[in-house]
């Protein structure tokens, strides 16, 4: 354990400055301000596109586009990550009604989450991208955008085709700041997330602590001794999972621990305390965290495959009654007791919000997710695709409040109703409700054909009932994103390596993971 922890040594602070300028897991991904930032039409999204007539129409819904966008039916294709859980289908509910509504159908392309990544990169450097191509990052847009694989949507919006962006563009500055490339272009759209909406929480199984009469943990002292005593009762089992290892997410093992024991974000990120980016590792408390970690797993209370899990293989530990407390996205604990639930009612168990980890005499956090999303899910047009002035505008219709609700909700009476003038999902749905919306009606699919405005904000709160645990237990450690940091893909790249660098160095503390990646090479980290 010494020797390991001694690696961080010059070699590792040489390469601060890198980690830094790439700003870690901070969730930011913006390009400077600049003084060519792109002036938007002054349409406010209360007037239309001119028609063929040169009148303007502005039918209710379209945020002043004229419906449909085209009297000649058109296909477009589309580049979609798909989702383990909800394979992509053309015939979607959502698919098909935003054809109905424009006179634009979508053609899938699906690649599995796996591939993704190298399917994009192949794509782009050989500028052969499908007509619309979701999954970019920001800075993705600027780079390549520039190099002409994508469409520069800037003439569009000045021309007044593009309503619905050029609102969201005035409301929220912080759109250019992420998209807009030195020139002035803009190639590639963030998406809009939730305002004041933090996304992940620690849960674990209450039935249990109630059965063993213990006290829900409210730090990291009480969590090792909660599951020191749930693993005399289960010897199988191994209390902690959690379902990745990456350095850049805020689930990832490391970084969740991080946070709690150093009051920094991730490894490289962000204090909201000292309000400063800085390395984790820098802290002496990063020792006492990492001698935790090694505790847990020598004492089999934290998953031995903890490197090797995935989705699948995560679920299936908290379902078999092997793991009983994980990190993951706030509403996942609902999520979990449907699936037990429909498993057998044998198998059902209730699992609820826990406190956000903290060392003793730290202070607990969670950050706000960025409104103005530009790490993922951005959305470009190929600068190759046909009649490019309906395809921006079926874009932007996208981000109208009728578009987006589509995207949310689907259509009314078919899977939601309206109650005391609020949406609300249909009972009569199959549960999980967030897999059977993705899956059976291609609502909701945060792999890239998802509700891109604010309208999401609909819904978001009261999306499960059950929700209101766990958002009255993080109210009040709910802190500010962090600020933006300037990123370019190549500092995004070299915050990878190094990430990966760290991830290599950490592994021998863990006997069975460092055999499992014995061939593992630093160019071959896990990354």
């Amino acid at each position: 354990m010494q020797n390991a922890t001694k690696r961080w040594g010059k070699s590792t602070l040489l390469l601060l400055s890198a980690m830094l300028i790439a700003a870690g897991c901070s969730g930011n991904d913006n390009a400077p301000q600049t003084p060519d930032a792109p002036p938007v039409s002054d349409n406010k999204g209360n007037g239309a596109a001119a028609s063929g007539n040169g009148q303007q129409e502005a039918p209710a819904g379209g945020g002043g586009l004229t419906l449909p966008l085209t009297d000649t039916p058109i296909t477009y294709s589309y580049l979609i990550e798909e989702r383990a859980d909800a394979a992509v289908k053309n015939d979607w509910l959502s698919a098909t009604e935003l054809a109905k509504r424009t006179g634009v159908s979508v053609k899938f392309e699906p690649v599995p989450q796996a591939g993704f990544l190298e399917k994009k990169q192949i794509l782009v450097a050989t500028h052969s991208v499908p007509d619309i191509v979701s999954g970019l990052t920001a800075a993705e847009g600027r780079q390549y955008g520039t190099d002409g694989v994508f469409l520069d949507l800037r003439p569009y919006m000045e021309q007044g085709l593009m309503p619905n962006i050029s609102r969201w563009y005035e409301e929220y500055p912080d759109m250019a700041v992420v998209s807009t490339t030195p020139d002035g272009g803009i190639y590639a759209l963030p998406f809009l997330g939730t305002e004041n909406w933090f996304s992940f929480a620690l849960i674990g199984r209450q039935d249990l602590l109630d059965e063993y009469g213990l006290s829900v943990p409210t730090n990291t002292d009480e969590l090792y001794d909660v599951m020191r005593a749930l693993k005399e009762k289960h010897p199988e089992a191994y209390p902690f999972t959690t379902r990745t290892i990456e350095m850049d997410h805020n689930a990832g093992i490391f970084n969740i621990f991080t946070r709690a024991f150093t009051e920094v974000g991730c490894v490289i990120g962000y204090n909201p305390f000292s309000e400063r980016y800085e390395f984790a590792a820098e802290h002496p408390e990063f020792t006492d965290m990492l001698h935790y970690l090694h505790k847990l797993y020598k004492e089999e209370l934290l998953d031995q495959e903890f490197a090797l899990m995935n989705s699948n293989l995560w679920e299936e530990r908290i379902l078999t009654n092997k793991s009983f407390f994980t990190y993951d996205a706030k509403s996942r604990y609902v999520i979990f007791m449907e699936m037990a639930n429909n498993l057998d009612e044998a198998t059902a168990f209730d699992m609820q919000p826990i406190p956000e980890l903290k060392a003793p005499e730290k202070r607990a956090f969670t950050f706000a997710s960025d409104y103005v999303q530009g790490n993922k899910n951005n959305v470009a047009l190929s600068s190759k695709i046909k009649n490019p002035e309906v395809a921006v505008q079926y874009l932007d219709y996208l981000y109208s409040d009728e578009g987006s609700e589509l995207l949310e909700l689907g259509v009314e009476g078919v899977t939601y109703e309206v109650v005391d003038g609020q949406p609300v999902y249909l009972s009569s749905l199959e549960q999980p409700l967030g897999i059977t919306l993705r899956r059976d009606y291609g609502l909701r699919y945060d792999a890239g054909f998802l509700s891109l405005s604010k309208s999401r904000q609909l819904v978001a709160e009261g999306y499960y009932e059950k929700n209101a645990a766990v958002e009255d237990m993080y109210k009040d450690i709910v802190v500010k994103p962090a600020p933006a940091v300037l990123v370019t893909e190549d500092e995004r790249e070299i915050a990878s390596l190094v990430a990966g660098l760290l991830l290599f160095q950490l592994l021998p503390l863990f006997p069975a993971v460092h055999v499992a990646h014995a061939d593992m090479t630093y160019d071959s980290a896990p990354l």
